[in-house]
């Protein structure tokens, strides 16, 4: 298989749904920063055309464009990699100074597929936060088209965020403290929720009717997971193994910040890491759809095993050098 021709053919079905006058600013986005390792926007750009002066000056007109910005989100939808059966984590994480709000698919396998995000800056007020995270799944939900499943860690544990999840019908999971008081059905006293005897039930919480699932005893010591949901039908080892693969979008944070090296890139301005971003997400979405072509790398121990990120990711650097190297003439 050809990775590199699988590349573009990606990038001429994408670049279809972009308008003509913004073909040259994709061009060089998706081809200088989508699945490559960022340097600096400049020396990812040099990469590509060589001239520095030139480089200095897309570069600056790629981060510059507010229509391109508009218009990367809205190539997500052609690529069908979220359906609203789809499992979707939320969770926010540092890129340089600014706080970032991603929404991530769940594929089971190691890493979730990064599919939507906003970007929040501070200072900000008390509970615009909560706000800020609510206009989000909005914009997300209006850009996918229906509500998918979402699952949350303990910061999100709010009542403007539950609130709003229920009266809009998402089905949500969301992890909360062991302290945390609940009320069990057909008891009016309220109790801790690592109080409560059984591991799956009916509880009053945040003024709604919801599902206390509580996962089993972890053997290092730690509390089990206290999950709140409104998913009434689900079996508990479905309501737990959701949250369990929240944590593939820990491991999309670490790919992206070290591996590629977006956490060595600084920006002061909100728009440039919006369009950096977009192009790293673009980049994720050939990993997800390439890899089932790829032969996997024979390593049978857990410890060895390679994600399917970095295992693209590789397969396409070792491609540029077997290339190199053969047109040198040299066999390693």
């Amino acid at each position: 298989m050809d990775i590199m021709h699988q590349r573009h053919v990606m990038f001429k079905d994408m670049r279809a749904h972009v308008p003509a006058k913004l073909w040259q600013l994709f061009t060089l986005g998706y081809w200088s920063l989508s699945c490559e390792r960022v340097m600096s926007i400049r020396g990812n750009t040099r990469t590509i055309l060589g001239d520095a002066v030139e480089a200095k000056s897309k570069a600056y007109r790629l981060l510059e464009n507010t229509h391109l910005r508009d218009v990367l989100p809205t190539l997500l939808p052609y690529l069908r990699l979220i359906t609203n059966r789809s499992i979707v984590a939320v969770d926010f994480s540092h890129f340089g100074q600014f706080q970032v709000l991603m929404f991530a698919v769940q594929t089971q396998n190691g890493r979730a597929i990064p599919v939507f995000f906003k970007i929040l800056t501070y200072p900000i007020e008390k509970d615009s936060q909560n706000l800020f995270v609510i206009e989000a799944i909005e914009s997300f939900v209006s850009l996918v088209g229906f509500r998918p499943k979402l699952v949350f860690d303990r910061g999100f544990a709010c009542p403007a965020i539950i609130k709003h999840l229920a009266e809009r019908g998402h089905i949500f999971y969301i992890r909360v403290k062991g302290g945390k008081h609940v009320t069990v059905e057909g008891d009016e006293k309220s109790q801790q929720a690592r109080s409560v005897a059984r591991n799956d039930v009916r509880v009053t919480v945040y003024n709604f009717h919801l599902r206390l699932v509580t996962s089993d005893d972890p053997k290092n010591g730690n509390e089990p997971w206290y999950i709140i949901t409104n998913d009434k039908r689900s079996q508990r080892t479905t309501v737990i193994q959701h949250y369990y693969f929240r944590f593939e979008i820990e491991e999309f944070f670490k790919d992206a910040k070290w591996l590629q090296g977006v956490e060595h890139t600084h920006f002061k301005k909100i728009e440039s890491i919006t369009t950096l971003l977009w192009f790293v997400l673009i980049g994720w979405w050939f990993f997800v759809q390439i890899f089932p072509e790829l032969l996997p790398f024979p390593l049978k121990h857990p410890h060895d095993r390679i994600s399917f990120v970095r295992q693209v990711f590789e397969t396409m650097q070792r491609y540029k050098n077997t290339l190199f190297l053969s047109v040198l003439g040299v066999r390693v």
